[in-house]
């Protein structure tokens, strides 16, 4: 499992990866529920789970840095003081959980190191916001095994990214996206209206794709 996509913000996604056109045609589309504001929004189709709307980009890592910190010092006073309370996170994982735990974190620790004491610099030793994302974050891998929300659009929408560039016609809705084809998303489109037939046109770099879905079967695929 990889969480790259979630270490990424939306603009970086933009520059960094490949741009998908997408073009869906049936008549009367623009009187759709979700194309009759003249958008179009995914999550009218597949939501994202509430918890995994949380910001991605580089203070995934710092979160994860510092919840990992924090929990390894409640460990040692807990120890010191001969607690016989268990307070650390990982005396409940198992040996499989350690493992992905581990894999969660960026190598790179000097740089999480510096930029955690930035972070405590700045806001008086105060690492509680920080800590609580990081802890969101992690309970979301354990959960939905995704950080946030761009690796889960990835596996559900098959595109980190919503629509963009949004145009609806009378017949026709186009619309752009990053990182992947989004046939999730026109299978659920086609399901919500099994009694329309919608024709689809997606452009990549590596070639156009047409597909023809009805009561979210594709019926045709060239």
């Amino acid at each position: 499992m990889s969480n790259v996509l979630d270490r990424l913000t939306n603009e970086e996604l933009k520059h960094n990866t490949a741009k998908i056109d997408v073009q869906i045609q049936a008549e009367g589309i623009k009187e759709l529920e979700e194309f009759s504001k003249g958008t179009f929004n995914f999550t009218s189709l597949i939501p994202i789970p509430q918890p995994l709307l949380m910001t991605c980009g580089p203070l995934v890592d710092l979160a994860l840095f510092a919840y990992f910190v924090e929990d390894k010092k409640r460990n040692e006073n807990s120890s010191t003081d001969n607690s016989s309370e268990q307070n650390s996170l990982t005396q409940s994982l198992t040996e499989d959980e350690l493992i992905f735990l581990d894999s969660l974190l960026i190598k790179d620790y000097r740089d999480l190191d510096k930029r955690y004491k930035e972070h405590l610099e700045k806001y008086n030793n105060d690492a509680t916001r920080l800590v609580d994302l990081g802890e969101q974050y992690f309970n979301n891998c354990m959960r939905y095994k995704c950080l946030a929300h761009h690796s889960w659009c990835q596996n559900y929408w098959g595109t980190p990214l919503n629509a963009l560039n949004v145009k609806v016609l009378n017949d026709e809705v186009s619309f752009s996206t990053m990182s992947g084809k989004p046939l999730p998303i026109l299978k659920a489109l086609s399901i919500r209206y099994p009694h329309m037939r919608f024709k689809c046109r997606i452009l990549a770099d590596d070639g156009n794709y047409d597909y023809i879905f009805e009561n979210g079967e594709v019926i045709k695929e060239d």
